[in-house]
């Protein structure tokens, strides 16, 4: 068997398009034929960018202590995961959807200068 280093990729802000990137990028064949890749994010974000792409990539949570044992193999996506975002909240399954409308005034963060609606820059007086 020939060696293979182990790659460290680390999937940026969870909120932006590093997990896309990532999963596209890890799609292509060559990438596990070259080297062990292992993504340092967030495994449910990444499979989320999975279902929005269309990836039929698998995603894995690796323990760190299990990286040395752990299996590489093309079409998984190894991940430590650090498990620091909340769970994605999308569609009519998410209860903030079937939150009430809130009104003008509960808007406003407490404490403000500000009236909601203002026309004033965000400098603090």
């Amino acid at each position: 068997m020939t060696y293979s280093p182990l790659v460290a990729i680390t999937m940026g802000d969870a909120a932006g398009i590093g997990a896309e990137i990532i999963m596209k990028s890890l799609g292509h064949a060559e990438v596990s034929a070259r080297c062990r890749p292992l993504v340092i994010g967030e495994a449910e974000r990444l499979r989320a960018a999975g279902r929005i792409m269309g990836s039929s990539l698998a995603v894995r949570v690796v323990p760190p202590a299990e990286i040395e044992t752990t299996v590489f193999e093309n079409g998984v996506v190894n991940c430590i995961d650090l498990g620091l975002i909340p769970p994605i909240c999308l569609g009519a399954n998410c209860p903030r959807s079937r939150a009430q409308p809130h009104s003008a005034t509960s808007r406003q963060p407490r404490n403000s200068p500000w009236p909601v609606g203002s026309t004033r820059s965000a400098r603090l007086p």
